[in-house]
């Protein structure tokens, strides 16, 4: 994710630091470089397991779904697969519910 930085150039970023910050500054500096560091890092992974929990709770749902649906119209292998077999079913109570509304209103 971010760029390995070897020995030579992370003497040369002290080098840098201490001549613009001054040997007075730079721990002071550094400290607060680490802090900042540490609270990006903790807020990045508090982010990371929010949308993993999240994920986690939608295929939760999904699967609840799921095998709701496959009480009522068999086994589902996977979304993609449609079943022909089943649409036809639901078209055939859909028509059958249809025509007992459309007998019951005359």
């Amino acid at each position: 994710m971010f760029p390995t930085i070897g020995t030579g150039e992370l003497l040369i970023v002290l080098v840098v630091a201490l001549v613009v910050l001054g040997p007075k500054r730079l721990p002071t500096f550094i400290r607060s470089a680490v802090k900042v560091y540490k609270y990006i890092k903790k807020t990045a992974t508090d982010v990371t397991t929010s949308i993993n929990e999240a994920m986690d709770d939608s295929k939760d749902i999904i699967k609840e779904e799921k095998d709701s649906l496959s009480d009522y119209f068999g086994d589902i292998k996977d979304f993609d697969d449609a079943d022909i077999e089943n649409t036809e079913k639901i078209d055939e109570k859909k028509d059958k519910n249809d025509s007992s509304t459309k007998s019951a209103k005359t």
